[in-house]
């Protein structure tokens, strides 16, 4: 009987390795190219902009070995935006001016939806 200890970063079932990977709301927003850590070292991934909190990325062999066999299992790194405890000055002009925008582009888009439902029953 072998016993697998548990690890620092990764998470193992059978084959296949997990790891949660924290990025920044602007790398989600924007996409960005980021390092993560696999069994061989850190390894370049892509983020397209727009990724979303929760989503996971498949890196293809970077797993555990099969016993018996020459194939590894997958890594999945699952993404977690995380949301800074505080935030410079600058931190928040800039982000005071993007919820401004967002409260214009979204009044615009709460207009849009009423003009909908006011055309169902009109």
């Amino acid at each position: 009987q072998i016993s697998v200890a548990p690890h620092k970063i990764f998470e193992r079932e059978g084959a296949e390795l997990m790891c949660e990977l924290p990025i920044t709301y602007t790398q989600a927003v924007l996409g960005d190219e980021i390092e993560a850590p696999t069994l061989e070292g850190m390894e370049k991934v892509k983020l397209p902009p727009g990724t979303q909190s929760g989503k996971v990325i498949r890196l293809r062999g970077r797993g555990v070995q099969v016993l018996g066999s020459n194939r590894r299992g997958d890594l999945h790194l699952k993404l977690s935006i995380q949301v800074p405890r505080s935030i410079s000055d600058e931190q928040r002009d800039l982000l005071e001016r993007l919820r401004e925008v967002e409260r214009r582009d979204k009044r615009s888009e709460v207009r849009k939806f009423f003009d909908k439902v006011k055309s169902l029953f009109g």
